[in-house]
């Protein structure tokens, strides 16, 4: 109970608050717990959401090695729903390191395992398809992005997903920056970002202002640009995410 406690709190650190060091250190000690027990595919299970943390903190040796041993115990024990929430987390690796084609094959990968799970994977499947829009939008396939945003909304919508439908809205406004449909672009974030503050999810509203700070490049709105660009440094300075503290330098130089 305790490890599942430990869990429980990894995930709320990690989802809900982007505190990844914190998460990173409770993950391994629910597993420390679990191993302890001899449960191994509990183990296996408090890794799957390890690997988003590793990869955020820029630890990719780590997650892909943390992820293989979980992949092995779980696919040995016919853990399918589990294989494949680990599968769409480690698509995310390899986006974030912008192997996208790598990352589109994985997810593919976790969709096929998905078919396995029928009814029960429907959750699943539309994360799956959220992470599938963002990859197939790096690799210039839009209107599939599209497609594959709005069928997340849909499903995430109509599961009372609040949240993370409002992270597939953000995601087809991305879509719409690439497009050059700014003021649908910006709609869209203004409506995600509201649904993020509502929820008390700080991080991932800041995130919101350096996606808009993307568009307002484009609209030459260099002033709006700075400011949020600012905010998202300090942010993610604090919480060590490096990745997005280099995009937000980045648009913080373009608009200077």
């Amino acid at each position: 109970y305790r490890a599942l406690g430990l869990l429980a709190r990894a995930n709320a650190y990690s989802i809900g608050l982007g505190e990844y060091e914190d998460a990173r250190a409770m993950y391994d000690e629910a597993g420390a717990v679990f191993r302890m027990l001899g449960l191994e595919v509990e183990e296996a299970r408090a890794q799957i959401g390890k690997v988003w943390p590793l990869a955020c903190l820029g630890l990719y040796g780590e997650a892909v090695e943390t992820s293989a041993w979980a992949e092995q115990v779980l696919e040995a024990n016919d853990e399918w729903a589990s294989l494949a929430a680990l599968t769409m987390n480690m698509a995310a690796v390899h986006g974030r390191q912008g192997e996208d084609a790598a990352a589109l094959a994985t997810l593919d990968r976790a969709r096929e395992i998905h078919r396995r799970l029928g009814t029960e994977g429907t959750p699943v499947h539309a994360f799956i398809e959220q992470n599938r829009a963002i990859v197939l939008r790096n690799l210039g396939h839009f209107d599939e992005s599209i497609v594959a945003s709005q069928e997340a909304w849909e499903s995430l919508t109509a599961l009372g997903q609040t949240v993370e439908a409002a992270r597939a809205q953000q995601n087809l406004a991305i879509t719409y920056v690439v497009l050059g449909r700014y003021n649908r672009a910006l709609q869209l974030l203004n409506e995600a970002r509201d649904v993020f503050w509502a929820d008390g999810r700080r991080r991932d509203a800041i995130l919101v202002d350096l996606f808009m700070s993307d568009c307002l490049l484009m609209l030459r709105r260099f002033s709006d640009v700075l400011d949020r660009t600012r905010q998202v440094r300090e942010l993610f300075n604090d919480l060590g995410t490096r990745f997005e503290v280099a995009q937000g330098l980045l648009n913080e130089a373009i608009a200077y």
